[in-house]
């Protein structure tokens, strides 16, 4: 059976040609168009609420380019009449970009955050503090919460639905089981316990076979696809 697959990840901060240029470095054919991440997600969220918004975007170049190419007009500056705060997985923060999205957020600027991660896990270990850990410095100071849209939510899995004209024919697996097992179309999309254990089998089953016949080099790069460090 001809099954349309998606690459589905949390991390914002890169384009799809990044992803792309890994997966088949990997021998796993993949095009733009088989890439879906959180930032794209937040895209065709906030154009149902409103097109052609202004925001102030806490994000990298790659997901600056995102939201232009959608449409949005990016402001970078304070006491501007500005429609939402979008906060992604900048790894260009700097204090004055907190302390401008504190201020918008305090005044009552509605509040988006790509996804919740708090870490993303590195080679060794290692890790570096991701979305959700800004989401922490800017309630601390606001005591405001954003509305997430990547994993576990389901506003990412709402966007696939619409972007790819899907119906309800959709699964989801993943390398975490907390995360997207329970990644769901609560109306829609039932992962139970037995699609949970089965599609752990085929994963742990497909994984014993990969590392038979990957190099070292190769088997550390899809390692780290695993971990969701892509």
């Amino acid at each position: 059976k001809n099954i349309r697959y998606i690459f589905l990840t949390n991390n914002s901060s890169k384009n799809k040609d990044r992803y792309v240029e890994k997966l088949n470095k990997l021998g796993i054919e993949a095009h733009r168009e088989d890439i879906f991440s959180s930032g794209e997600a937040t895209t065709i969220y906030l154009n149902k609420q409103k097109k052609g918004a202004k925001v102030f975007l806490l994000g990298t170049k790659d997901l600056e380019d995102e939201f232009e190419k959608a449409g949005f007009e990016l402001v970078k500056e304070r006491n501007k009449n500005i429609d939402f705060v979008v906060l992604g997985f900048d790894t260009t923060l700097t204090y004055e970009k907190l302390w401008i999205a504190c201020e918008y957020i305090a005044n009552g600027i509605e509040y988006i955050a790509t996804h919740p991660d708090f870490n993303c896990p590195l080679e060794n270990g290692k890790f570096m503090p991701d979305a959700g850990a800004m989401m922490a410095f800017i309630k601390a100071s606001t005591e405001k919460e954003p509305i997430v849209i990547g994993k576990p939510n389901k506003h990412i899995i709402d966007a696939i639905i619409e972007k790819y004209n899907l119906k309800n024919d959709l699964v989801m697996t993943g390398w975490a089981i907390k995360i997207d097992g329970i990644t769901n179309r609560i109306q829609d999309i039932k992962l139970k316990e037995k699609l949970e254990k089965e599609c752990e089998k085929i994963w742990d089953e497909w994984y014993e076979k990969v590392q038979k016949q990957l190099t070292k080099d190769n088997l550390a790069i899809i390692n780290a696809l695993m971990g969701g460090r892509i």
